[in-house]
């Protein structure tokens, strides 16, 4: 994909049925230089007519810093080719819309839920294990329809460091069999309750003074429903994810065995859930001796270094990169034939 890209094409096959864009994702460790790649990228790509959606979903925003652009949660346009749109997503906001959206659906389905107190319940899912995640994929998901609407050849996402994003990447995958778990549960439910019906009549119970009518059926279960459309959500991220011609990882790193370290289970991880790497990325190449033994960039034993990846070295940069013209020169060392102006 990246190599298409590269070229000046659209990527694979250009947008997908749904009309979205190509996706492309820099990982990192915390400081190795992500937002940097990204913006340089971005900026070159737009330079060579295509239509790109930076987006940075990093709770620590400087993307429009690098960029020298105020941004904010709606697209800006950058610099003077008008090709090039930046956002900044506020993930604070970006939870409420998450919890908004669950309690929506909970009323929708349960109009009694209220008895059990359920802005309560809300407040508790707001710091329980995982939402951060959740709320995280469903961004994603917001930004491919933003990049489908605004006519993107390609939408580009600067991440969280890398233990987090590696859980909202797994996320689909976890998801969808969970979601298949709790369908077989609910399925067996409404069987046991179609059991009595058909001897008792019409399940109903009284919850909250309001009484209501237990659907013994799938096609009247409100729950189901829920289940239902929320894994094909995650089955349809999932497969797009893995799809090598529409999602492409781009992981940087320094030279320092930390991140050199990182980088390796970043790779594993991404690799067990089948997610494609387009390119590996030594940024602030030269700051410091290479880390002992991996001088030439190579990732130690279980870094699957044998991928079939490009692995692109990034001089460091004096002054620090900022600025349309700066990331010019990263991009050069990133995407051949991306020489500055």
């Amino acid at each position: 994909m990246l190599e298409t890209l590269a070229r000046g094409g659209r990527g694979g096959e250009g947008a997908d049925a749904a009309g979205e864009p190509p996706l492309l994702l820099t990982v990192g460790k915390g400081g190795t230089g992500k937002t940097t790649v990204a913006a340089a990228m971005a900026v070159a790509l737009a330079e060579r007519g295509l239509q790109v959606l930076i987006a940075s979903i990093d709770p620590a925003h400087n993307l429009g810093d690098v960029l020298e652009t105020p941004l904010h949660g709606e697209p800006t346009a950058v610099g003077p080719s008008g090709r090039l749109w930046a956002v900044e997503v506020d993930m604070e906001r970006a939870l409420d819309r998450y919890l908004e959206r669950q309690s929506a659906e909970l009323k929708a389905a349960y109009r009694y839920l209220q008895a059990f107190n359920l802005d309560g319940y809300l407040d508790t899912l707001r710091h329980s294990p995982g939402v951060e995640e959740q709320a995280a994929i469903e961004e994603v998901a917001r930004l491919l329809e933003t990049a489908r609407v605004h006519h993107a050849d390609l939408l580009v996402i600067d991440t969280p460091p890398t233990g987090l994003t590696l859980r909202v990447l797994a996320l689909p995958s976890v998801s969808v069999r969970w979601a298949q778990h709790l369908g077989l549960v609910r399925r067996a439910l409404l069987e046991r309750r179609d059991a009595l019906e058909r001897v008792l009549g019409p399940q109903r119970a009284v919850v909250g003074g309001e009484e209501v009518e237990l659907p013994s059926r799938e096609d009247r279960d409100p729950i189901g429903r829920i289940l239902r459309d929320f894994r094909a959500e995650m089955e349809a991220l999932e497969r797009r994810l893995r799809d090598r011609a529409r999602c492409g990882v781009v992981v940087v790193r320094n030279e320092d065995r930390l991140s050199l370290f990182e980088t390796a289970r970043a790779l594993e991880g991404l690799a067990a859930f089948e997610i494609p790497v387009a390119m590996t990325v030594v940024n602030k190449a030269g700051a410091g001796p290479p880390s002992q033994g991996h001088g030439d960039g190579a990732l130690p034993a279980g870094g699957r270094a044998s991928e079939p990846y490009p692995v692109r070295h990034v001089p460091v940069q004096s002054p620090e990169p900022i600025g349309l013209e700066a990331l010019r020169r990263v991009a050069a060392h990133l995407l051949p034939g991306a020489e500055p102006s």
